[in-house]
Parts: structure tokens; C-alpha cells; sequence
């Protein structure tokens, strides 16, 4: 089975769970509009899920799975999509998009793949991009140890395929691990955002 995924979640004191409630809405109404077979998979904490008003097939509440010292962290939630997806074939959107076309077409796309994600280019010290939207190049390579001819690429998580399988587990298990053991500190983030600043 196929399907979307998406997260609302957000403190209600901060409003953020508000906003992402209100997102969610828009972001749900918009996919029934163009994509009245595909399911949906919404995963809500205890505050976002009061606010969503439009009908879902499946609903996960992850409150307090991805909280590092009471503050949301949405990297180490994406890193778990795969075990949270109730679908062999899962498209990720970040809540803040709008669906303008049929996403089956968007599957068939990407049906040749196991998993993939956006890039807005490629990181390199020696040539082309030299920073990514979150990390300076120079910072990002020296904290990892990489070569100085290695390119990375300058992934945008705000859409992201994958099927269910061994391919998906390792690469997201591999990110995960690297998230937790070594992150790059949020003081260290070339650019913050939603409640990481």
C-alpha cells in the first residue's frame, strides 16, 4: 500500500502547535483535492491533533518521541519516518506545502528508487557549492573528517520517498546514529528554524 505522511506537532504555548495544526488542514484538503485514493498517515502530539479538522485514514501520536530537553527536535522525528509509516510506499511532505497535482505520478517517478530526497546541489571545498542551507562546507568537512575532494550532497528534506526494506532501514539508521552520536550543535547551524533556535 502507498500512501502520505505527514507531522503536525508544535508546543500550544509557543502557538507552533496551532500553526502546524492549521498546515496540516490546508496541506490534507489540498492532497483530498487532487489525490481523493491516496491515505493519509498524520503523526500529531497531544495538542496539534485537537486542532486538525478533516478526516484521516491513520493517525500516530508521537508526543514526547523526539524531544531533547523538552524541546521538539523535527530532524530526529524524520529519521524515524520509516519505522513509523504504516505504508510500503510512503511520500513524505513537510506541512507547510500545498499539492497542486495527482502525487501517483510523483510515485511512478520514483518507483525506480528505494529512497530519495531533494538536494539543492552539492557541498564541496574545491568546487561548486561551498555551504549548504544549514552548515558551512569548511565547518561540516572538518567535523566529519571528510576528504577534501568528497562532495555531499545539500539534501531539503521537505519531500522524501523511500520504500519500506532493508535500503531505507540501514540508510536512515546510518543518519540517525550520526545524529545522535556527533550532531552539529544547533549554536553551530548556519541557519535555525521553528524551535531549534
Amino acid at each position: 500500500m502507498k500512501g502520505i505522511i505527514i507531522i503536525a506537532v508544535g508546543n500550544k504555548n509557543s502557538g507552533l502547535g496551532r500553526t502546524y495544526a492549521y498546515f496540516a488542514n490546508n496541506l490534507i484538503k489540498s492532497i483530498r483535492n487532487t489525490n481523493a485514493g491516496i491515505p493519509i498517515q498524520l503523526l500529531h502530539d497531544n495538542d496539534t491533533i485537537k486542532d486538525i479538522d478533516v478526516d484521516i485514514e491513520y493517525k500516530t501520536n508521537v508526543h514526547g518521541l523526539s524531544y531533547r530537553k523538552y524541546k521538539f527536535e523535527p530532524a530526529e522525528l524524520k529519521l524515524q519516518l520509516n519505522k513509523l509509516s504504516v505504508f510500503d510506499e510512503t511520500i513524505f511532505l513537510d506541512v507547510d506545502a500545498v499539492v497542486l497535482k495527482d502525487l501517483n505520478e510523483l510515485f511512478v517517478d520514483c518507483s525506480n528508487s528505494e529512497f530519495t530526497t531533494q538536494t539543492n546541489g552539492y557541498m564541496s571545498l574545491t568546487e561548486g557549492q561551498k555551504n549548504m542551507l544549514w552548515c558551512k562546507a569548511d565547518y561540516l568537512f572538518e567535523k566529519y573528517n571528510l576528504s577534501e575532494d568528497a562532495i555531499v550532497p545539500a539534501t531539503n528534506t521537505s519531500f522524501i520517498y523511500w520504500k519500506r526494506g532493508v535500503v531505507t532501514d540501514s540508510k536512515l539508521e546510518t543518519a540517525y546514529q550520526l545524529y545522535n552520536d556527533n550532531p552539529v550543535p544547533i549554536k553551530d547551524l548556519y541557519m535555525k528554524w521553528g524551535r531549534s533556535s
